[in-house]
């Protein structure tokens, strides 16, 4: 007589959802975990495909940089570093280390070590490291920018009339820095409602020169990103206006209404001035998509301590 286990399909049920919750996590750790943290049982502060960094030197890389990255968390440090890594795998992969400029930058770089009391060292060779990957994610940025900028040309060839202009070398500056487009929209329908611009200032901007009330000074053509000196040279005097947005937040400025000279002859092509703000703002959503694209593909590890 043959003998049969009876098993009720709610067990049935629960030892297969159980069996799929372990093979989820065991799926998850192996995702988390190299082989490289396997074997040396201490985990690196981060992973970035192929570049990988220890506590100790995450903690000399800080130092390192100085007074700007002191003031940064450990968590925003390690961030800014996976981003600069992410941009130097990719430009491994498209073998920007090969091109001139990079190897020239590279020889300068170790004849500079060479002669430093440090040359051998531990530090140099972190410091080593960091600038080929900063070099590295440079280039690869700048290839993106370059493909952004060449679309963007094809996209504003201006009327030949339409080229001369001419405009002073200074204005007087002021800027507000909002969070995102509703509250830069906000401002805006406010100042022209009578609220102050010191106000205003007061009330949003994030602006490394709020404290100053949002006061740049005197600003010249190459004190700001293309197109935007011309732009602002072109607008009521008074007014704040929008011109760019980006990882920081939404860009406003205003002519400040002591930059008065009557003799200055101000005639900018306010097209070409548009135009050189909407490439600044293409290169800026062309680095966004890449990068997003980039993280999809190669695989990052930070520390819990830096997540």
């Amino acid at each position: 007589m043959n003998d049969y286990i009876r098993v009720s399909r709610f067990s049935l049920f629960v030892w297969t959802l159980s069996l799929a919750v372990l093979t989820g996590v065991l799926m998850m750790l192996a995702i988390r975990l190299d082989l490289e943290t396997l074997l040396s049982g201490s985990p690196p502060a981060l992973k970035v495909g192929g570049t990988r960094l220890e506590l100790s030197e995450f903690a000399e890389l800080k130092k390192q940089a100085g007074p700007a990255a002191a003031n940064l968390s450990d968590r925003t440090f390690a961030a800014e570093l996976v981003e600069t890594f992410l941009w130097a795998e990719e430009g491994r992969r498209r073998k920007l280390d090969t091109v001139t400029e990079y190897r020239e930058k590279l020889l300068l770089f170790d004849m500079a070590i060479a002669s430093g009391s440090s040359a051998g060292s531990w530090s140099a060779d972190l410091a080593r490291s960091m600038f080929l990957s900063e070099e590295l994610a440079r280039l690869t940025r700048e290839a993106v920018t370059n493909m952004s900028d060449e679309k963007a040309a094809e996209e504003s060839v201006l009327p030949e009339e339409l080229l001369p202009a001419t405009m002073p070398t200074k204005l007087h500056v002021q800027t507000i820095l909002a969070p995102d487009e509703a509250i830069a929209s906000k401002i805006i329908a406010a100042a022209a409602s009578g609220t102050s611009f010191s106000t205003l200032n007061a009330s949003y901007s994030l602006s490394p020169y709020a404290p100053v009330g949002g006061d740049m000074g005197l600003v010249g053509i190459d004190d700001l990103p293309p197109g935007v000196f011309a732009a602002i040279a072109t607008s009521t005097s008074g007014s704040i206006i929008r011109l760019f947005a980006d990882e920081q937040g939404v860009h406003l400025f205003r002519l400040a209404e002591s930059m008065t000279n009557a003799s200055t002859s101000i005639r900018v092509n306010a097209v070409r001035a548009k135009a050189a703000i909407r490439r600044a703002e293409k290169n800026h959503d062309a680095l966004a998509a890449e990068l997003l694209r980039i993280r999809a593909l190669i695989p990052v590890y930070l520390h819990p301590s830096l997540r």
